[in-house]
């Protein structure tokens, strides 16, 4: 290596520090927003329950003030009755003794329905508050977690042999929002590109409510399909106007067409199918306990079956003859051939944790969601070098859902609820 090449290393390391400094800033702007608002919500929530408390102490207060007014206002009404009474004593007197007869029994009656008790007003605290306030002593707690540098050092040697190898380098990989999307959706599961660049995403609710949702290439809404009673677990472009839909339904699974007008065209599968890709006119599904399988789009027949070591939600996608697989089960992200040998797989736990989503580029770049951690890891072709892409600091919350328009060199993200980006890749 040379001196040359040493400065070049230097301004590359402090480059990279300097990042790394504004990332830190960053993480620590946005988690001190987020205390903010759950001390705000804290707030707002006592300030309603002591207005409506206060609100009921006013209550009992104004009622057992007047009760006693209407007890004073009685009694007093009875002493001008006994005083008028007493002036007239000498010409009633046949009539007295049953007159004060009923005097003494209103008085009585006072005493028994308790119109001279004296009132308090009592306060039980809810021990549930007593239980927050000791139970609670933190809103969370921190750590640093290590994301692993994008850096490799520089040579002219090493350069020369880049020139000649065929895998790209991800270092230079530049990310530019071009959108944000309210999907509306609160499990959104599944996304695809159409031919048109055109955008359909899949809501996976398990309660009746699934559906298909379709935007124009910038992200403006253009239609909801409701698919009940079946479900929509992923979705994958067949077209540019039919998708295929897994739904994956105790006692009869099956794949959906679905095209713009919103007719549904169903296909009947021997297991059921999760996530899924189209490739060679073929489907290729994940089958919880059968491991990757192959099916046929027209009749929905099994024509294969390779690894079943795959749980219900691993994502897999395909790309020249290899197929990409993600497992949130074991943090293993892993590419093999059509026949299932392995040609190469990453784990690092400290990475990727509960990778949920994956996607391929047009030169064999994987991009994988990594909800645990709410931010995209772009890994080489080659699974080699792996950096991330996109953070939490970007918008990123349990992000799910992703793929890659090969054509216009777009990628995007959905988070499992209500959020999903559009964004411009280039090199």
């Amino acid at each position: 290596m040379s001196l040359e090449d040493m400065e070049t290393n230097i301004d590359k390391m402090i480059s990279e520090i300097q990042s790394k400094h504004t990332s830190i800033k960053d993480c620590s702007g946005i988690i001190s927003q987020q205390i903010c608002e759950i001390r705000e919500k804290l707030n707002k929530h006592l300030d309603t329950l002591e207005i409506r408390l206060k609100e009921e102490l006013s209550k009992l207060e104004n009622k057992a003030e007047n009760d006693i007014q209407l007890t004073l206002k009685s009694l007093k009404e009875k002493k001008i009755q006994n005083v008028r009474k007493r002036k007239q004593m000498d010409d009633m007197t046949k009539h007295l003794s049953s007159d004060v007869k009923v005097e003494v029994d209103f008085l009585q009656s006072l005493q028994e329905d308790g119109n001279l008790d004296k009132d308090e007003i009592e306060f039980e605290l809810d021990e549930n508050i007593t239980t927050f306030s000791n139970n609670i002593n933190k809103f969370g707690s921190f750590r640093l977690r290590k994301i692993p540098s994008s850096i490799r050092l520089e040579s002219q040697k090493g350069k020369q042999a880049q020139t000649t190898g065929n895998t790209k380098s991800i270092d230079n990989l530049v990310v530019q929002l071009v959108n944000t999307i309210n999907t509306t959706g609160h499990s959104i599961t599944g996304c695809d590109f159409l031919p048109d660049g055109n955008i359909v995403m899949c809501n996976y609710s398990q309660l009746g409510g699934d559906f298909i949702a379709v935007f124009d290439s910038n992200g403006i809404p253009l239609n909801t399909i409701p698919v009940k009673p079946n479900y929509a677990f992923d979705v994958v472009s067949l077209d540019k106007e039919t998708v295929g839909v897994t739904s994956p339904t105790f006692g009869v699974s099956s794949i959906m067409s679905i095209n713009i007008r919103k007719e549904v065209t169903q296909t009947k599968t021997e297991y059921n199918c999760y996530s899924i890709t189209f490739t060679d006119g073929k489907f290729l599904s994940i089958s919880s306990g059968h491991g990757i399988i192959t099916i046929d789009a027209n009749n929905g027949k099994i024509l294969s079956t390779i690894r079943n070591d795959l749980t219900s939600n691993s994502s897999l996608t395909s790309f020249e003859s290899k197929i990409y697989v993600c497992d949130p089960s074991t943090y293993i992200i892993s590419c093999c051939d059509m026949e299932g040998s392995t040609i190469w797989s990453f784990k690092d736990g400290s990475v990727i944790k509960n990778p949920r989503g994956i996607a391929v580029d047009g030169i064999g770049n994987v991009y994988v969601t990594n909800q645990d951690f709410n931010n995209v890891i772009v890994m080489s072709s080659d699974g080699n070098q792996c950096k991330q892409l996109l953070s939490q600091t970007g918008g990123l919350k349990n992000p799910r859902a992703i793929q890659y328009d090969r054509i216009r060199n777009r990628l995007l993200v959905t988070n499992m609820k209500e959020k999903a980006f559009i964004f411009d890749i280039s090199r």
